[in-house]
């Protein structure tokens, strides 16, 4: 009694025939010749078993344990419910016409040297050929690869794998075989190099990081050499991996620099930047962070280079508790007035520090000698450059001012009133009688006068001011 199989004929015993098959119910006997034709390729998976027959699984369930009280079969219960038949069960036939090449069976024995080739691993070969389209040459180098890389204690399903990625790679001569194997050599022994470099000892690279390496290589075209220069100093970074790598590499690629000498020029590059920025940013006492990077290359896309960078963040740096948010702001205010150079800078900084040097003298001849404001600093800008007031004019009135309660409103409403009258020189200034009762006094004698207190408010009295001491 048999069951034919592409592959094999299932034959039931003589012993079966007559301890079991009179007895045995009939749903129970179908349940049993499934198993055995299954178990022929791989192991009889319960479900598989009830697609089969188009029966219920706990139906074939009843008919696994009724079979295993007869010890024929053993039903393990692990990530899937299958049954174990022993091998004897299971016999090969030639009624397929396979199994037939003596020589092929005698070579493939010898290739396996001592282990003793067993019937489910004939049929496993016999499937690369016969379902894999594998020719037999093709299928003797997949054995050989493997005992090569495994050793012969290789398993048959690791071969198998092998066979199945051959396969749907459409390999179906030595040459392409061979070339695979190259390639496969190829990135294996790159990813293991990689490996080790970050530390990846005593364990061979996975199948993410093999797929890794040969994106790297084959898709992006990075040589082995390239990606070794681009992870030099990766040793000194917590917890290295093949995924850090992978963004790397992706930067790189982006830049289009996946050769060992545009890697070393982009590292040297990027090693500049970073020592740069770390100057600029240590001025101010601010951290070495991808956001300040990102800022710092944004003030470079303004037009400014180190050299005038330098000079802002010295400029920020007179303040305390500063950040790159008042940095951008003097960037701005220079970008503003066409100042993006150095040297104009450099002139500009010195001419504003004449400037306030200016600017403290002509205070301090008011009683002004606290530190000055920006407002203030502004205002003599203001009077010097704006309205034109001649310098020996402003000291005068600077002199007179500082008798006054509030020095400072005093000269703002006094040079207002200038303003609107056209008085810039001191000889305008000393001509105006409604400011200054000096009608009959001379330039010099003007200069030369000596005020009481009670002279001087006379004088201020004179003018029409009102909130002389508002702030």
């Amino acid at each position: 009694m048999s069951h034919s199989h592409t592959h094999f004929t299932v034959q039931l015993s003589e012993q079966f025939i007559k301890d079991h098959l009179p007895f045995a119910p009939g749903e129970f006997l179908k349940v049993y010749i499934v198993v055995l034709d299954i178990a022929a390729y791989k192991k009889p998976l319960v479900s598989e078993i009830a697609a089969a027959l188009g029966q219920r699984e706990m139906d074939v369930i009843s008919a696994l344990e009724y079979w295993q009280e007869k010890g024929l079969l053993t039903i393990k219960n692990e990530k899937q419910m299958w049954v174990a038949v022993p091998e004897e069960t299971v016999k090969p036939t030639h009624a397929s016409g396979l199994y037939t090449d003596k020589s092929y069976n005698d070579t493939l024995q010898q290739m396996f040297g001592t282990h003793i080739l067993k019937t489910s691993e004939y049929q496993m070969i016999y499937d690369w050929t016969d379902v894999l389209k594998l020719p037999k040459e093709v299928c003797m180098m997949v054995i050989e690869y493997a005992i090569q890389r495994k050793g012969r204690s290789v398993s048959i399903s690791y071969m198998h794998a092998i066979a199945k990625t051959w396969a749907e790679k459409g390999i179906d001569s030595m040459e392409q075989a061979a070339a695979e194997i190259d390639r496969y050599e190829r990135i294996s022994s790159g990813a293991n190099r990689v490996l080790g470099f970050i530390g990846g000892v005593g364990r061979l690279p996975s199948k993410p990081e093999m797929g890794l390496y040969q994106k790297w290589t084959e898709e992006w075209g990075f040589t082995l050499d390239a990606i070794m220069a681009a992870i030099t100093d990766l040793t000194n970074t917590a917890s290295p991996s093949f995924k850090y790598i992978d963004t790397i590499l992706e930067n790189l690629k982006n830049q289009g620099a996946v050769t060992a000498r545009k890697i070393t020029e982009s590292q040297a590059t990027a090693s500049k930047v970073r020592s740069d920025a770390k100057a600029l940013l240590g001025m101010i006492d601010a951290a070495l962070t991808r956001p300040n990077l990102d800022k710092l290359e944004a003030f470079k896309a303004m037009g400014f280079k180190q050299d005038a960078l330098m000079l802002a963040f010295a400029e920020a740096a007179k303040k305390p508790n500063v950040n790159l948010n008042y940095v951008e702001s003097i960037l701005k205010g220079w970008k503003k007035e066409g100042l993006t150079a150095k040297s104009k800078i450099a002139a500009h900084l010195i001419s504003q520090s004449t400037l306030i040097t200016n600017a403290y003298a002509f205070y301090k001849k008011a009683g002004i000698t606290q530190k000055l404001s920006d407002a203030q600093l502004k205002q003599y800008l203001a009077w010097t450059d704006e309205n034109g007031f001649e310098p020996d004019m402003m000291d005068a009135v600077a002199v007179y001012a500082g008798t006054a309660k509030n020095p400072y409103q005093y000269m703002v409403k006094l040079f207002s009133i200038m303003v609107e009258k056209n008085v810039k020189t001191l000889d305008a200034f000393n001509a105006q009688q409604t400011i200054f009762n000096t009608s009959n006094a001379g330039k010099d004698e003007y200069l030369k006068r000596t005020y009481s207190p009670e002279d001087f408010q006379a004088d201020l009295d004179h003018i029409e001011i009102d909130g002389e001491d508002d702030a």
